[in-house]
């Protein structure tokens, strides 16, 4: 998935359906699996004794550890966003500047892999420290988060037993499905249209 499309959906709130409202509303499919990956990064914090992030393309959903009350339902940044659509992991052994977030500076060392399922990329998963002690064990579990989840919601999907259309939308959002549509009958229409009229 190329970077500017974003995953949407439709949702319709009880509270404003008297005055007809709709709301629009972002979908992501990661914050589907909350509980999952909630209970997994608890466990690997836990074990390593550093903080762990999951975030979607947007914002950081999930965490544990000490300092995951700095960045819960912040938006990441454009380097963490570059980073995961550049879909390649990174890590920074020692402590230095950072922007996980807008316009804050912090100092960690830290990893970040992205989270990839059926080839398009769903979000990241971010390990931190104060201390210069990441290891290759701890990048190491940071992959086997990042692509147990991808597996999760590839397994998710493939079990719903919805056709690849559907599951296309779900995962890859309306906007990726509409262009693709626009892309491919807009062209016929706009010759044969004029043709029947």
């Amino acid at each position: 998935m190329q970077g500017g499309s974003d995953k949407v959906s439709y949702y319709v709130s009880a509270g404003y359906i008297d005055d007809g409202s709709v709301i629009l509303k972002k979908h992501s499919v990661i914050n589907d699996i909350n509980d999952v990956s909630k209970k997994m990064i608890d466990i690997v914090s836990s074990l390593l004794g550093k903080t762990i992030l999951v975030s979607d393309r947007d914002s950081f959903i999930v965490g544990s550890g000490d300092l995951k009350k700095n960045y819960i339902g912040k938006s990441i940044s454009a380097f963490v966003n570059s980073i995961i659509l550049e879909r390649k992991h990174f890590v920074e052994k020692s402590v230095s500047p950072v922007y996980l977030i807008e316009k804050v500076e912090d100092n960690y060392s830290y990893s970040i892999y992205p989270i990839i399922c059926h080839g398009d990329v769903l979000g990241s998963v971010v390990l931190l420290s104060n201390s210069s002690d990441i290891s290759d064990f701890d990048v190491n579990m940071i992959s086997l988060i990042a692509q147990f989840l991808g597996k999760y919601i590839e397994t998710f999907l493939e079990w719903t037993f919805l056709p690849n259309w559907c599951t296309d939308l779900l995962l890859n959002g309306v906007y990726k499905v509409v262009t693709w549509i626009i892309s491919v009958m807009l062209p016929p229409m706009a010759i044969f249209f004029p043709l029947f009229t």
